[in-house]
């Protein structure tokens, strides 16, 4: 038997205008941790696709998987034949349990309809527990660290006879402590036979844990090493052609000049506390801490993105209130998020829309000069380099680099005066890393002042010029100069402070069906109408599909995260044919039970009442995105809206304010709603903090 699982050779891939891929091979022995890197738009996402079945290459590919010749793998293929990949983005649902997303995809595949939670509970409890996972796999998924999560779609991927296992970036947002735990349950599959493809641009992790290394270069292979044979200086220069110094620039001592930023006791109740700190003309501040030190909440409150309790802010000396991130930007402050996919981009847009959404023409609704706009794009992908130089390209078909470098470039082209940035460089391979700190500088050196959030202690060290590092909330120590080394920057992170018919009314229903809205059961307990009855069917009805059910527990999923949904292996059109089936017989009952109550029907009847049916689901606790929400809330919703609208009615109370209080009781739940969304996303950060002491 032959020593290697998979062998690739003759791999190209060509896309209208881009050679992604051109003749590169690759190979993966049984029971290795095998690194495929390359700078950003080097070729590996799309070698990792072709893998898994999502794209087919060009026509002479060659694949040995298991022994067996082929030309091109199915996404079915690939899971059939043990290839499981592990997305940078996990691909997890958040409103789903644990043990939900583990088993929701092998039901699936299965084509089972019920779902026996208590076996799927147990099931799970048993996976977990092989990769040392100790949680109740009842658990939100959203109410885990990332960590774990990582373990948890590690778990998933188990399932499905793992041979080949895919891990893009796997802890591009993960802590010291979890890293470690990752790479010990990575040994762990090694020692059993599962062979691993591992991608990440931590040079540091990639030679702790992988055996042998594979370099791709603008789509082209550059060759395969053993970790012996190779130096991190040597990898560097395979993976961009040239040598990169990693230059620590000098430090610079601006506090002399008026600061253009000052921020004073700064506080946002769970998240900051106090913060003050000034930043100058030309100066780059560096923001440096543990994971929930704080540190994004600051510069999302700074920018106006997030509303704070107390403190000021004066710009140029002058005390302003930023309230918006449009506020923001008339005062020449731009922002990088940290998660530049859900918040910096437009992905399904062009590069072209994406970089020219802060310009002058968009956001001050001027008629729009398109050569301006054209030369503006073209100065920017020059400028930053980016890779395919085709501004129409949708900006979701870039690599994680390149999608950065369209995040900077759509601010730098407002000419910022206050540049805030977070995570820079997370994602992004040594050479663009390179390329980004020397804007930073080049920026800096004409003047424009920059605050750096950063998780990497090099980038920190090598281009900030003073550093500030925060602990629970708080800034617990402002690092100048000389004082700006690992040792300090450590000690005060981990021990510092911190719509039948032509819309005519219908009639001359038989008697017998009149009588049956008139009959009343229990006459005893002063009659209780027929049609009460059919309410209880049809909430059993939802509650059991909802609940019971793969496809109920499918449409959470497509609600949640419809990508995500996808890689489960859900077919969504045949999911929303299903939702919207149950949904027609609801409707069907619906009228059956009040067209025997009135004796007649109006296909008009309920027109005007969406804003009703939005109103009585939200208040329910249904998430207005969707993918959450029960049967029991939406009733105690429906009755709450039912109330209101009788109480308003009997009140006399013009329809026309009927309405104004309608919407604004959508406009409250909708803000509860997405409070409750912060509130999650604040529990996920506390429980990310208690991990990490």
């Amino acid at each position: 038997m032959s020593e290697f699982l998979l062998e690739c050779s003759n791999i190209s891939k060509t896309y209208p205008g881009v050679k992604a891929l051109d003749d590169v091979r690759f190979s993966l022995k049984r029971g290795e941790i095998h690194a495929l890197i390359g700078e950003n738009g080097a070729g590996k996402s799309t070698f990792i696709k072709i893998l898994s079945g999502v794209e087919k290459p060009d026509k002479g590919a060659i694949i040995h998987l298991s022994g067996e010749k082929l030309d091109s793998l199915t996404p079915f293929q690939a899971i059939q034949k043990g290839v499981s990949v592990i997305y940078q983005d996990l691909s997890l649902l958040g409103n789903l349990s644990a043990g939900e997303n583990i088993f929701l995809g092998h039901l699936l595949g299965k084509r089972s309809f019920w779902v026996n939670w208590k076996k799927l509970h147990r099931d799970a409890a048993r996976c977990l527990a092989e990769i040392s996972l100790d949680i109740n796999p009842e658990v939100l998924i959203e109410q885990l660290p990332v960590g774990k999560q990582q373990l948890v779609a590690i778990s998933r991927a188990l399932l499905l006879d793992t041979a080949v296992l895919i891990m893009d970036e796997p802890t591009s947002a993960l802590s010291g402590k979890e890293v470690e735990d990752l790479f010990q349950v990575m040994f762990k599959l090694k020692n059993q036979g599962i062979s691993i493809i591992f991608i990440s641009h931590k040079l540091d992790e990639l030679f702790r844990a992988c055996d042998r290394f594979t370099i791709f270069r603008d789509g082209c292979y550059m060759g395969s090493f053993c970790k012996s044979e190779l130096t991190e200086k040597r990898l560097i220069q395979l993976m961009v052609g040239r040598d990169i110094e990693y230059f620590i620039h000098p430090k610079r001592d601006k506090s002399s000049e008026k600061p253009v930023l000052t921020v004073r006791n700064f506080t946002k109740r769970k998240n900051f506390s106090d913060i003050s700190f000034d930043l100058y003309r030309g100066e780059i501040l560096g923001f440096y801490g543990m994971i929930g030190a704080g540190r994004t909440e600051l510069m999302q409150a700074v920018f106006g993105a997030e509303k704070t309790d107390s403190g000021s802010i004066r710009v140029n000396g002058e005390v302003v209130r930023i309230t918006s991130p449009v506020k923001a930007r008339e005062l020449s402050i731009s922002c990088v998020p940290e998660d530049r996919l859900n918040e910096g981009l437009f992905l399904l847009r062009s590069m072209h829309d994406n970089l020219i959404i802060t310009s002058p023409f968009i956001c001050k609704l001027r008629w729009r000069n398109h050569w301006k706009e054209q030369q503006l794009v073209r100065e920017q992908v020059e400028q930053l380099r980016i890779t395919p130089q085709l501004p129409e390209l949708p900006v979701e078909k870039l690599s994680g680099g390149n999608k950065q470098k369209v995040v900077m470039g759509k601010w730098l082209a407002i000419n910022p005066m206050i540049m805030i940035i977070d995570e820079p460089t997370n994602g992004i391979d040594i050479g663009a890393k390179t390329e980004i700190h020397n804007l930073l500088r080049r920026l800096s050196e004409e003047g424009v002042s920059i605050i750096i959030v950063s998780s990497d202690m090099n980038e920190i060290i090598s281009i900030v010029d003073r550093l500030a590092i925060m602990r629970r909330g708080r800034i617990s120590k402002i690092l100048t100069g000389a004082e700006i080394d690992q040792k300090n920057i450590i000690q005060h992170a981990v021990t510092g402070l911190q719509e039948t018919g032509n819309g005519n009314w219908i009639t001359g229903f038989p008697d017998s069906f009149i009588q049956f809205g008139q009959y009343r059961m229990f006459s005893q307990l002063h009659g209780l109408p027929v049609q009460c009855l059919f309410v209880i069917v049809a909430l059993l009805f939802s509650f059991t599909i909802l609940k019971y059910t793969t496809p109920g527990r499918s449409i959470y999923a497509i609600g949640e995260n419809r990508i995500s949904a996808e890689r489960f292996g859900i077919d969504i059109s045949r999911v929303l044919l299903f939702a919207y089936f149950c949904q027609g017989l609801l409707q069907g009952l619906a009228a059956f039970v009040h067209t025997s109550i009135v004796g007649q029907s109006d296909p008009n009847a309920f027109i005007g009442f969406e804003l009703e049916v939005i109103a009585a689901v939200v208040i329910g606790g249904a998430g207005i995105n969707g993918g959450r929400g029960r049967v029991r809330n939406v009733v105690v919703g429906t009755l709450f809206i039912a109330v209101m609208n009788n109480g308003l009615t009997l009140g006399r109370i013009p329809v026309f304010w009927q309405k104004i209080l309608l919407g604004i009781t959508i406009i409250f739940s909708v803000t509860v709603d997405q409070l409750s969304s912060s509130l999650r996303a604040a529990d996920a950060s506390r429980i990310d903090v208690e991990q990490e002491r």
